[in-house]
């Protein structure tokens, strides 16, 4: 459920494939998606996602130096 996992965020160039390296982070940190929601226009894709991680720190971390990212924020 939204709330009981860490939430990320991040804001990136729209462009094909960025969801895919997304998902692939979390998965190879044996992490879960609980929920996501995607939103793009032409330009920018603004992406929020509840994770099952006990430390996200790791996944934001991976997530923001991709180089689509432009802002990759994370909530406890």
């Amino acid at each position: 459920m939204p709330g009981e996992y860490p939430r990320i965020i991040n804001i990136h160039k729209n462009v094909p494939g960025v969801l895919g390296e997304i998902n692939s982070i979390i998965s190879a940190l044996k992490g879960n998606i609980v929920t996501q929601h995607l939103s793009t226009d032409s330009h920018i894709g603004y992406l929020i996602m509840d994770v099952g991680l006990s430390d996200p720190a790791e996944a934001i971390k991976r997530i923001g130096a991709l180089k689509t990212s432009i802002r990759t924020k994370g909530t406890p």
